[in-house]
């Protein structure tokens, strides 16, 4: 129950960013299933089509790699919360509150502070409101990992697709 004197401007902007926030996170967990995918397939299909070669077994061995990256970014966990950084001196002009890179660098009752001041007030009025920002707080870590995850899973297939150049040029 939201107290009358509160409008409901904060939990509509609250629940925006959340939004955003959990569809960045789909959008990484899509993008990982689809490498985990492509990655899998070409290792069998080189497996099958090819003599093999050291720098095929090395393109393979490094496809494997982007694989067990890109499993990790699709698989629905939660991490641990990290102990709390404190707050820098000047924000960055680059920050964004409502980036989940951005909002993963708070801890809770940093970015309950900050949100009250970006929100114009009446975040702190109810716990339904923190716990909205908790739930940012937690889905902005967990989104800001699992894209760390699928750039080195990208970094691993691309690696994998210059030594599958290689063994073909020089095959």
């Amino acid at each position: 129950m939201i107290s009358s004197h509160l409008t409901p401007e904060p939990e509509r902007r609250l629940w925006v960013i959340l939004d955003n926030v959990r569809g960045r996170l789909e959008t990484a967990e899509r993008k990982a299933a689809g490498l985990a995918f492509f990655a899998a397939a070409q290792a069998a299909f080189l497996k099958v089509s090819t003599g093999g070669g050291p720098l095929v077994l090395a393109g393979a061995s490094i496809l494997g790699a982007a694989v067990l990256l890109a499993g990790a970014a699709v698989v629905p966990f939660y991490r641990a919360p990290r102990k709390p950084a404190p707050p820098p001196e000047t924000p960055s002009p680059d920050e964004s509150l409502l980036f989940f890179g951005d909002l993963a660098k708070y801890s809770h009752a940093e970015l309950v502070l900050k949100l009250e001041k970006y929100l114009g007030g009446g975040i702190t009025g109810t716990p339904y409101h923190e716990d909205l920002i908790a739930r940012i707080v937690v889905e902005s870590r967990l989104a800001a990992f699992k894209h760390r995850l699928l750039r080195w899973a990208f970094a691993a297939a691309g690696l994998a697709q210059a030594a599958f150049l290689g063994s073909l040029l020089r095959g």
